[in-house]
């Protein structure tokens, strides 16, 4: 197949950039692009109807990371990397926000709320120092008073828990609002984004590279892969993985007791309120051999221990479930996303280990920042 002559002059037109995902990342570093350069001179290709990664497969949570995750990146990598870590997170969220409008993406500062049962195994919530934990993060990003006491506001909602910790910075929002809006900004700057074409290899040149796809061939002065835990087909050697996560959700219902977003499990396990429904996911620490692919399938041992999760937190209550779908994270040896230049006018912004609605937005701006100054 090859492009046709509309298709090359109105639609493609002579792209200096190329960025390969077309998901949160993507965007914001078009966006970032197109503050120095002329933004039809920026195209964004992605194979999938919308993305094919996590950009519009996640649960919706404005989250930076539960008490026992942070503590757990605290032992893993010492307090000056998990400082850095967390600003990455929180100010990504900040921008997101405040680049695409609270109202836009539904954003509600509801707080985040990590719980603890003792019946499970290695949960053990007396680890917690909250206020060491909150005295850390005052000094990283300035916030007084991140964590308190959430157990009589969990026992006020009937969930069946022992312990709970509120995170009071965190939030939910709209992931198809979100996305809708950012992908609006990103057509009304005038960058050009094209779905449906898939990048199958590229060639270096004199003049930059040319691209093979699904589509026909294109060219680029400088080449931007930002499709996550979907890069190693592009970028063999880079070190990220794909992890599946399964997410589902409940059929309306009347009376649900919980309002919020909320955690278990250094954070494996997630679960909100949306429409009256009950949204869950998580748990590829289960099964993690088999969750350690990019295929869409439904994990039927996650979804069952999901489910029995559910009426165990609310046993007063009967669920339904509607939909259950997945979506592919990025993860790999360091919680650390990859933002560099691989040389020769090729860069890459991979990895965002399960927290790209966090970070996607900085680490994009941060690549676009990366090409624009190389």
């Amino acid at each position: 197949m090859e492009f046709s002559y509309w298709e090359r002059s109105q639609l493609i037109g002579n792209c200096e950039f190329v960025i390969v995902g077309g998901g949160i990342v993507g965007m914001f570093t078009a966006l970032e692009l197109s503050k120095k350069v002329p933004a039809d001179s920026i195209l964004i290709i992605e194979k999938n109807a919308f993305g094919g990664g996590g950009s519009t497969k996640n649960a919706g949570f404005a989250c930076f990371g539960s008490p026992t995750e942070l503590i757990s990146d605290l032992h893993s990598m010492g307090k000056d990397q998990m400082s850095e870590l967390l600003k990455l997170r929180f100010r990504g969220l900040e921008k997101l926000i405040n680049t695409l409008g609270s109202k836009k993406i539904d954003y509600n500062k509801c707080g985040g709320m990590e719980l603890f049962r003792f019946c499970d195994n290695g949960d053990i919530p007396n680890e917690v120092d909250v206020d060491s934990l909150n005295n850390l993060i005052a000094e990283a990003i300035n916030e007084e008073r991140c964590f308190v006491d959430g157990l009589a506001e969990a026992k006020k909602m009937k969930l069946n828990v022992d312990q709970a910790w509120k995170n009071t910075l965190e939030g939910s929002i709209n992931t198809g609002k979100m996305f809708q809006a950012l992908d609006a900004l990103v057509r009304e700057t005038g960058i050009k984004k094209a779905n449906g074409i898939e990048l199958n290899s590229f060639d270096k040149t004199a003049q930059g590279y040319k691209l093979i796809t699904s589509e026909g061939n294109l060219r680029a002065r400088k080449l931007l892969i930002c499709t996550n835990g979907l890069s190693r087909k592009l970028i063999p050697k880079i070190a990220t993985n794909p992890s599946r996560n399964l997410v589902m959700i409940s059929k309306p219902m009347e009376n649900l007791p919980i309002t919020g977003t909320f955690h278990m499990n250094k954070g494996f396990i997630y679960f909100r309120s949306i429409e009256n429904r009950l949204l869950i996911g998580g748990g590829r620490h289960w099964d993690p051999k088999r969750e350690n692919t990019s295929e869409h399938e439904i994990n039927q041992l996650i979804q069952s221990k999901l489910e029995n999760l559910t009426q165990e937190l609310l046993p007063d209550h009967h669920f339904e479930w509607d939909q259950v779908w997945t979506g592919i994270l990025g993860v790999g040896p360091s919680k650390f996303p990859i933002i560099k230049s691989l040389g020769d006018g090729l860069y890459c912004a991979v990895r965002m280990g399960g927290m790209g609605v966090a970070m996607g937005s900085q680490v994009g701006s941060s690549l676009g920042e990366i090409a624009l100054n190389s």
